[in-house]
Order: structure tokens, then C-alpha cells, then sequence
């Protein structure tokens, strides 16, 4: 019995010890210039769509999905809009309690008749600060 012991203490001491061997996943980095008002993207949003533009926008987070991280809304001098990461990734999501935070999102804009301002945002990459 003490030998027992003493072997399985040595196997989880074997297997215990590994190194973290998990990827490290890294946004891809954001491409445009500058970011665009959210006025513009209210005011264009079918254009954008319709020819696939790649946007950008940055704001600050006022409300967030407390539980995945999958959604928010962001605000700008300007206006309002919806980020939505639902489908996009199983990777992508916002950290949690961001609220508060400043966000800059690149995306592709996606018409949403339930949104008030009949379209969200579905990001390709974000930078939080």
C-alpha cells in the first residue's frame, strides 16, 4: 500500500507538472486610419453595407452583455451603436466590466430592423483604450 502511494504521488506529480501549452490568441490589428462618427454610419449605413466597407468607429462602452461579452453599445459624441460579436468568433468577446472603457472597433455593418438605428456592427477586430 505504501508503494501504491508513493507511485500515483509520482504520476501526478509527472502530469501535473506540464507547461501551459494553450495558444495565445491575438486580435489582428486594426487597418483604417481613422475612426468614423457614428452619425456618418447612421446616416450611410446602407451604402456601407451594400458595398461591404470596412468601418471603423471608437466610442465609449455604456452598456455590455454581462454574460459572454458578446454585445455592447457604444457612444460617441454623435450618437449610439450596436456591436454585436454573436457568430462572429467563438474566440472574439469583450472582456468583462469594460462599461466605462474607451473602444475602437473595425468592422463590416450589418442591417438589423430591431436595433433603433436599423443596423449593428460586427467586428473584425477591436482595441480597448
Amino acid at each position: 500500500m505504501k508503494y501504491t502511494g508513493l507511485l500515483i504521488l509520482f504520476f501526478l506529480t509527472l502530469t501535473g507538472c506540464q507547461p501551459d501549452r494553450a495558444k495565445v490568441v491575438r486580435l489582428p490589428e486594426l487597418t483604417l486610419p481613422a475612426p468614423q462618427k457614428i452619425s456618418d454610419l447612421d446616416k450611410n449605413y446602407q451604402r456601407y453595407h451594400k458595398n461591404s466597407t470596412l468601418i471603423q468607429v471608437q466610442g465609449k462602452i455604456v452598456y455590455q452583455s454581462k454574460a459572454l461579452g458578446d454585445w455592447a453599445y457604444i457612444e460617441d459624441d454623435t450618437g449610439m451603436a450596436l456591436i454585436s460579436l454573436v457568430g462572429v468568433s467563438p474566440n472574439l468577446a469583450l472582456p468583462s466590466n469594460k462599461v466605462g472603457s474607451i473602444i475602437t472597433v473595425e468592422g463590416r455593418i450589418s442591417p438589423d430592423d430591431t436595433v433603433i438605428n436599423e443596423y449593428l456592427i460586427v467586428p473584425t477586430t477591436y482595441k480597448l483604450g
